[in-house]
């Protein structure tokens, strides 16, 4: 298959993609009509149950020498893992849609102007997240005036989402994930626009099994932070985990744009090999992951870009169960567990200690919902004071 309009071989069918029928679920409309994005409703419950096996992971520091409940070892990692493979994967997808046509001429400005992209959909949940973890800290850790004037000071590298450059102070530990995402973002973004031959065959491929493998060397197969190379810190063993998800994440979409054109094989194959990986996965993840050295579970990680292509591309029965509409809430719900729930753990930690694990995760899951709603709240009460204030003197300016 050639792109000749740049000459460019073997470039994924873009106007093929936009016609294909929308990926494991209902195309979201607007004023009735199709709109040409959609939403895989299979990918974000997916996500949802990532976010759920993230929260799970979090609860460790509850669990005694009493406590018959065993966590799986890895399963915080593993999730957040996966979550960089299927940013990766839509990461692509948008920037073909979107973003190559465009600015073929200028990949950098493209590739910046996805960034922003992301970072605007993230910003208004992430801030107000952050607000709500640093004012938890303030109350069950600081308490001292001068304490919290201190750390308030130090919130700028985790409000920009540079914190994994190398800044790593956080207040709100999962946010790592967004600013490593974001820093790695932005070069695969050109090379996409500017090189996407080179970035989907050779670049992504390349770096994520040897971004994956320095981790499996270094961590004994774990994603534990030990490092022997003192070179590679703590600090930047975030953005090699994003590297690795990230880079998987375009193969994956490698993988989906050969299975939108594939038209020998049968629906039912692909329902059958996608059952049969998220079985593994989840078999693996939730009932042999009782070490810390696993490399069991990194084996299976591998066969994740494929099992996230299938669901995408839609050709599996299986994304019949999942085109409803209600479905669209679980993005949200499962981006609101990842932000609000740390400062819920905060809580339990300092004013319910030593109490039992069921007992623990109960409150920490109300108050995660709590966190989530004021979160909703925050987020709503800023968008119609921007919406009241800076649009309307934006407009009166205009008149003027």
């Amino acid at each position: 298959m050639e792109f000749k309009r740049y000459g460019i071989k073997d470039r994924p069918n873009k106007a093929f993609v936009r016609q294909f029928t929308p990926p494991g679920g209902a195309p979201e409309r607007k004023n009735g009509k199709n709109d040409d994005t959609f939403r895989s409703y299979q990918l974000d419950f997916f996500k949802f149950i990532l976010a759920i096996y993230v929260f799970i992971s979090h609860t460790q520091c509850f669990v005694g020498e009493n406590t018959r409940i065993k966590l799986p070892a890895n399963i915080g990692g593993d999730s957040v893992h996966v979550f960089f493979i299927i940013s990766g994967m839509l990461m692509a997808n948008s920037i073909y849609k979107h973003y190559s046509d465009q600015y073929i001429s200028q990949p950098g400005k493209g590739a910046m102007t996805f960034l922003m992209s992301k970072v605007k959909s993230m910003l208004p949940q992430s801030m107000a997240a952050l607000l709500i973890s640093f004012s938890v800290l303030s109350i069950c850790v600081y308490k001292d005036l001068n304490a919290i004037l201190y750390n308030l000071t130090t919130i700028f590298p985790e409000m920009f989402f540079i914190n994994q450059a190398g800044m790593d102070i956080r207040f709100n530990p999962p946010m790592w994930y967004v600013s490593a995402m974001l820093i790695c973002m932005l070069p695969m973004a050109y090379l996409l626009i500017k090189k996407s031959d080179f970035m989907l065959y050779v670049c992504a491929p390349l770096s994520a099994v040897i971004s994956l493998g320095v981790m499996c060397m270094a961590n004994d197969y774990g994603w534990s932070y030990i490092f022997v190379n003192v070179i590679i810190n703590v600090h930047y063993e975030g953005l090699i985990r994003a590297l690795a998800g990230l880079n998987f994440g375009i193969c994956a979409y490698t993988i989906y744009s050969k299975i939108c054109e594939d038209d020998k094989l049968p629906n039912v194959f692909y329902t059958f090999l996608e059952v049969v990986l998220y079985c593994l996965f989840f078999v693996v993840t939730l009932f042999f992951d009782n070490s810390l050295i696993a490399r069991n579970v990194m084996s299976v990680l591998l066969t994740v870009p494929i099992t996230v292509a299938i669901t995408f591309s839609g050709k599996s029965n299986v994304s019949k169960l999942f085109r409803f509409r209600w479905m669209r809430y679980f993005s949200p719900i499962s981006f609101d567990i990842f932000l609000n729930h740390w400062a819920a753990r905060v809580i339990v930690e300092n004013v319910f200690p030593a109490r039992s694990y069921k007992f623990s995760v109960m409150i920490m899951a109300l108050l995660t919902i709590l966190f989530s709603m004021i979160n909703h709240l925050i987020v709503k009460l800023c968008n119609l004071v921007v919406k009241k204030y800076v649009f309307e003197a934006t407009k009166k300016e205009g008149l003027g």
